[in-house]
């Protein structure tokens, strides 16, 4: 079943093991006759924003499927990845109250983050680049319509950004998996930009107005409470919207979480995605028959 008009697909963040498993899902469900790929929008934050630009530039799922489970050298060699100080920065800002939405933080509270991010010791720019040049099949933004999500590391504003934004691909999504404390800011038109995971981990209000909403989130939160009044679920389908939450099952969670950047946890997390995206496809195809 492909999508002709109408459709969108939100991809939320969760780290590289999100993404594995938000890449084996989506093979599951194209094996079982759910092509999601050919979704008229598609929304990207942070980890959800690589796959997008992957699946969007002309990979094949089953080669980006295979990526995840034998990763290039390079992503092998990424940094190891300490929670740790980005766990204190979040407890810091939030400490005095407040901060918080319900889907991420506040303008005032990204600012102060990303304060602590720009003064925090992680890799350099230019080496963050690099693993996500590596990670793209092409440089060039597709044709297709897409949105990037990232926040500004100075004034906490929130940015999105398309094919016309005259931001190069990579950039535009080194700059939305850009998390504090983590990864590199990313410098573009002088400014510093930051993971789009901090005003929202989906950031689905952007699929406004499309009939037919499928998001796949990398979440332990259950299908109500990220629907429940005033979420950008409930916006959306209060719009009017159709949408269809995909959240990881148990074993999937079980392969993904706690460390969503342990390397060891990459290929079973897109294991578990396709054996959940197979399970699902012939619901999921008679839910959205129609669209």
């Amino acid at each position: 079943m492909n999508f002709e008009m109408k459709c969108a697909l939100v991809l939320s963040g969760g780290g590289r093991s999100g993404s594995a498993w938000q890449t084996g899902l989506l093979k599951g469900l194209q094996d079982g006759g759910v092509n999601l790929t050919t979704a008229d929008l598609i929304v990207g934050t942070s980890a959800g924003a690589v796959v997008e630009a992957q699946i969007a530039s002309g990979y094949d799922l089953t080669k980006l499927y295979e990526w995840h489970i034998v990763p290039p050298r390079l992503s092998t060699a990424e940094p190891k990845v300490d929670l740790h100080q980005y766990q204190e920065a979040i407890g810091k800002v939030l400490a005095d109250g407040g901060g918080r939405t319900l889907s991420g933080f506040t303008q005032e509270a990204r600012a102060k983050i990303g304060a602590l991010a720009l003064t925090a010791p992680v890799a350099s720019e230019m080496s963050g680049l690099a693993l996500y040049e590596a990670a793209l099949p092409t440089k060039n933004w597709p044709e297709r319509k897409l949105l990037i999500t990232a926040v500004d590391a100075v004034d906490g504003a929130f940015v999105v950004w398309n094919k016309d934004s005259g931001v190069p691909l990579v950039k535009a999504v080194a700059s939305s998996c850009a998390v504090p404390m983590i990864r590199p800011a990313v410098t573009i038109n002088g400014r510093r930009y930051l993971d789009g995971g901090l005003r929202s981990t989906m950031n689905a209000d952007l699929a406004v107005g499309y009939e037919l909403v499928v998001a796949v989130v990398v979440s332990g939160q259950t299908p109500e409470a990220l629907g429940k009044p005033g979420s950008e679920i409930a916006g959306l389908r209060e719009g009017g919207s159709r949408v269809e939450l995909i959240l990881p099952n148990k074993p999937s969670r079980d392969q993904i979480f706690p460390n969503l950047f342990d390397p060891s946890r990459w290929a079973p997390s897109a294991q578990a995605g396709l054996a959940q995206g197979l399970a699902l496809a012939p619901a999921l195809k008679t839910a959205i028959a129609g669209y």
